[in-house]
């Protein structure tokens, strides 16, 4: 919002544009340029609604219990007053920063959505599981979704939120699990993470290497250089391997066989460092000579 009028806003990247294109077919708006590629970031599009148009769309969206919805009804009911619209602008900022995950009702359809706008859905690199993520500032959000798995899904209360320094997340990566949340999330709504679903449902052991590298080819980039190729998996199964070595060997007092792996778990780890600074700087080369030729 500005001091002057309210908008309502949503932008995706150009690749998929599934959310702006669905609110501008269902609300109408406009669908303009929100940022022009640079580099490795990717151009987006965002649909917007303004003035009345605005007001009619927040009207209906606060009718669903979400941690926008006060956000929502004051946007619905944006003033003509100068001095009120002041006033409630500095509100729409403390509301974003201090978001209230109390008047949250976690249905399948609003964890549909969430994990569209906030989660990834990725293969793990040192087995056949597949791993969700939510990532999210507000802690309280996240403690109501791990409730509402815990309910709705066997084995439920071993979804982990845990803070990474930067923000907090959720994580779930038991097989069965991720699988039936995903069958459920797609019956519910899915949109734009449904084609990683329907990737991640297909794993196995056979096929752990091709479904990391198909989930990575529909994402953004955020972390394209932190990403595993096949040598990265093995590298990171033995690493793994030798980790649950160590542990059994201190825990059966075997302390010189211990201190031996120990030394040699130290060198798998660097040789793993240098490989993927290796595979980082390949990796970099190649971007920037796409870009050039672009």
């Amino acid at each position: 919002s500005s001091k002057s009028g309210c908008s309502l806003t949503v932008a995706q990247s150009v690749q998929r544009p599934e959310a702006v294109m669905m609110y501008y077919n269902v609300f109408g708006g406009g669908v303009y340029v929100n940022q022009l590629g640079r580099g490795y970031q990717r151009p987006a599009i965002a649909w917007r609604a303004s003035g009345s148009t605005a007001r009619q769309v927040a009207e209906i969206l606060c009718r669903v219990r979400s941690l926008k919805r006060e956000q929502l009804l004051i946007a619905a009911s944006w003033p003509i007053c100068a001095a009120q619209r002041v006033h409630l602008h500095a509100e729409l900022k403390r509301l974003k920063h201090t978001p209230n995950a109390d008047r949250v009702d976690v249905t399948w359809p609003y964890l549909a959505g969430f994990l569209d706008a906030e989660g990834c859905i990725s293969a793990m690199a040192n087995r056949a599981v597949v791993r969700l993520l939510i990532c999210q500032k507000d802690i309280g959000v996240l403690n109501a979704i791990a409730r509402f798995l815990q309910c709705e899904v066997p084995g439920g209360n071993e979804h982990q939120v845990t803070s990474n320094g930067k923000c907090n997340q959720l994580t779930i990566q038991k097989q069965e699990q991720t699988n039936t949340i995903l069958r459920r999330l797609m019956a519910s709504g899915l949109v734009i993470k449904r084609r990683s679903a329907e990737i991640a449902l297909a794993l196995d052991k056979s096929n752990n290497a091709y479904i990391r590298s198909a989930l990575a080819d529909i994402v953004g980039n955020q972390s394209r250089h932190k990403r595993l190729d096949a040598d990265g998996c093995r590298r990171s199964r033995e690493i793994e391997t030798a980790q649950g070595k160590l542990r059994r060997l201190v825990a059966c007092g075997k302390l010189e066989s211990a201190s031996s792996l120990k030394e040699h778990l130290v060198s798998l780890r660097s040789t793993h460092r240098v490989a993927m600074l290796d595979l980082t700087t390949l990796t970099s080369r190649g971007n920037a000579a796409h870009c050039s030729i672009q």
